[in-house]
């Protein structure tokens, strides 16, 4: 047996709890999109572009009847993001599409006045802020207040009041 003598010049190294201090900073409460994210990548600003780019591409895959890859491939608006802002808006898409029916019948059912009219735009606009509340996790106020300003991006300053309005119901 071979016996290794301490060299008393070394040092031990202090124990684990020693070892873990407390950060400096407090970390950064995790985002609800962190999961379309990869850590190593930026997000594009305030995600209006991503919302304005989804509601392009529900404008090309629902009024000018083209297949979902055909949009993504041709939509400058969705080929322009960051990668990260790509995933997001490709997951809003498809859950849209996937769940159509059931965000309409939603809509509907929280409308007070069934005989409201409303354009495709205003509507898409509805079903971007439903699907990122029902079914993405994204905070009720970010998905309300994007929603928002998307209408009020695409002139409809009169129905800013009835997305809010629906989007809290």
């Amino acid at each position: 047996q071979m016996i290794k003598k301490k060299n008393k010049n070394s040092k031990t190294p202090p124990p684990l709890k020693a070892q873990i201090s407390a950060p400096e900073t407090p970390p950064q409460a995790p985002s609800e999109l962190d999961e379309f994210y990869p850590a190593d990548e930026e997000r594009s600003g305030d995600g209006m572009a991503a919302r304005h780019a989804c509601l392009a591409l529900l404008d090309d895959v629902l009024q000018r009847k083209q297949t979902l890859d055909q949009a993504l491939e041709h939509q400058d608006a969705f080929r322009t993001l960051p990668q990260r802002d790509r995933a997001f808006v490709r997951m809003m898409v498809s859950t849209i599409l996937r769940r159509l029916g059931q965000i309409d019948d939603m809509i509907e059912n929280a409308v007070e006045r069934k005989d409201t009219p409303r354009n495709l735009t205003l509507q898409n606009i509805l079903r971007i802020g439903a699907v990122q509340i029902l079914f993405m996790g994204v905070a009720d106020h970010a998905a309300v207040d994007t929603s928002v300003k998307m209408a009020e991006d695409k002139g409809m300053e009169r129905q800013k009041a009835f997305v809010n309005g629906l989007l809290r119901t």
